[in-house]
């Protein structure tokens, strides 16, 4: 019952990021109506109005993303943290949403993971449209801002949500457990951003019959999720570095083994809405606003 409830919530988000693309092509005809002819795009102000479409685009697939990957969140970190279980958090927090739509948007779950989720989209559009108006190679710079975004945003967040839904009094974060958090959202950044577009190009060229198009796709929704078959273990010693900091390394073992399965799963159902539906959504959205 309750996957069926968050496979309904991701259609539900898949429905409005469709809705929202639409909308934005509304954006892009007005962006075409309202900026100079394209000879003039290469002047100041041209590519500030490129900045703030991308601006808003990277907005935009934060709101989209949030609601679902706060609830798989906060249920994975509760779970970790032995205060309620995965599937139990993630139903409440899904009765909230339904019953009380304004009071979950009001919550600090929701309104972190839109933070984080807004800023990391945000930082990878501008810096790439800024090296496209430059004429620059955009690949790495991309990868180091938005990694450099979302690391930093994510262990903020993950240093809150650990104090909000861990046990014990709040407490410090140790080095070690944000070392882990900073690796964890490296690996999934590298995969979302960095080699979609290569593994794209390359799936097209060696696979007869699969467009560039299609092979992206295809690899903006697979990458960021085979990343979390690596991420798993070390999320999870990181949350027990937190938890139980006096854990020996044989304790941290059958703790991971014990908990990898279902915290893989709940990886796998937080990072989809995240980076490969939001993903998708943000890709769309920008060529539909960009691409005549």
């Amino acid at each position: 019952m309750i996957l069926g409830c968050t496979l309904d919530l991701y259609l539900f988000e898949l429905h409005i990021a469709i809705r929202n693309a639409h909308t934005f092509q509304v954006a892009r005809h007005m962006y075409d109506c309202l900026a100079p002819p394209e000879e003039g795009r290469a002047t100041p102000s041209g590519r500030w109005r490129e900045i703030v479409l991308e601006v808003g685009c990277g907005t935009a697939a934060g709101l989209v993303v949030a609601p679902a990957v706060s609830i798989v969140d906060q249920a994975i970190f509760c779970n970790a943290s032995g205060k309620e279980g995965l599937f139990p958090s993630i139903q409440r927090s899904l009765g909230l949403l339904l019953r009380h739509p304004l009071q979950f948007i009001r919550g600090p779950a929701f309104l972190w993971l839109w933070v984080v989720y807004g800023s990391t989209y945000i930082t990878a559009n501008v810096s790439e449209r800024l090296c496209i108006q430059h004429a620059r190679d955009y690949q790495t710079a991309k990868f180091v801002t938005a990694s450099a975004v979302n690391i930093s945003m994510s262990v903020l967040k993950d240093r809150s949500f650990s104090r909000m839904f861990g046990t014990g009094l709040p407490r410090p974060l140790p080095p070690t457990a944000a070392l882990c958090y900073a690796a964890r959202d490296l690996i999934t950044v590298g995969a979302s951003f960095s080699l979609v577009e290569p593994l794209g190009r390359w799936t097209a060229k060696n696979v007869p019959g699969v467009s560039v198009q299609q092979s992206t796709f295809l690899a903006q929704l697979s990458m960021p999720l085979l990343a979390q078959v690596v991420n798993t273990p070390i999320f999870l010693y990181g949350m027990n570095l937190y938890n139980n900091p006096g854990s020996t390394t044989a304790q941290h073992k059958q703790f991971i083994t014990a908990n990898y399965i279902k915290t893989l799963a709940g990886r796998v159902m937080r990072i989809a809405p995240a980076f490969s539906i939001g993903g998708v959504f943000n890709r769309a959205v920008r060529q539909s606003v960009f691409q005549s």
